[in-house]
């Protein structure tokens, strides 16, 4: 169903000649629907077309997408070292053979929210999609899990989580621990394939290392010759 909002803006300019003033009105045509309307179907196309792509910047809000980025980027500051699995349809089973089920479609003034299924041979996990309509098109800002062993928060939330536990250890721990032990072996090890995504990581984990009191030029000149030699490679 389409919404349109009108709105009608008045504008009366008064123009003073030898004592007369004439009123004047500027039209003004009626304003764009906010949200692009959707129904059950278009979504659920839309839905199984996504289930389908790896494409993550099409299908997801930029703020989703980066939020979720940094988090990864910033497994190799995290306190135990644990990665931190951003969503995908696989849902971190590693499986091969999987369906995702539309179950219910909830539809909003401003937002979607798509109930799913996620079974494959040994799993079966209940997960909803957040939709945020950006960039001209509906998009997964959110997924929230459901069911007696989900996550207790959000993925959104659960992706800051990690950016904010990585961070407060990263001002507060050893700098050079994280330098000589971490970044510099890690870069010495990488393959020509795992250079690039390694290069960011370094360059997202440095960002907050900045703020350790225990980070010299030395370590900041140790950081930069590795990050230039991964992404030459």
């Amino acid at each position: 169903m389409k919404h349109y909002i009108f709105s009608i803006l008045a504008v009366i300019t008064l123009l003073s000649s030898c004592g007369n003033s004439t009123p004047s009105t500027t039209p003004v045509h009626p304003a764009e629907p906010s949200i692009v309307p959707t129904t059950d179907d278009e979504m659920r196309n839309l839905v199984t077309a996504m289930t389908a792509s790896n494409e993550w910047d099409k299908i997801m809000s930029k703020d989703f997408l980066s939020i979720m980025d940094e988090a990864r980027h910033m497994t190799l500051g995290n306190r135990d070292n644990l990665a931190y699995d951003s969503f995908d349809w696989t849902c971190h089973t590693q499986n091969d053979d999987y369906t995702h089920a539309i179950d219910s479609i909830h539809i909003g003034t401003d937002s979607v929210n798509v109930d799913m299924t996620y079974t494959d041979a040994s799993h079966q996990i209940a997960y909803t999609l957040v939709m945020k309509h950006e960039r001209g098109k509906w998009c997964i800002d959110d997924v929230k899990w459901a069911g007696k062993d989900a996550p207790a928060d959000t993925e959104r939330h659960m992706a800051q989580a990690a950016i904010d536990d990585a961070a407060n250890y990263l001002t507060s721990c050893d700098a050079n621990f994280i330098v000589e032990s971490r970044i510099l072996p890690l870069a010495r090890e990488a393959g020509t394939a795992q250079a690039p995504e390694l290069a960011k990581s370094i360059e997202t984990v440095r960002n907050y290392l900045k703020q350790n009191r225990g980070y010299t030029p030395e370590h900041e000149q140790q950081i930069a010759n590795v990050v230039q030699q991964l992404k030459k490679e």
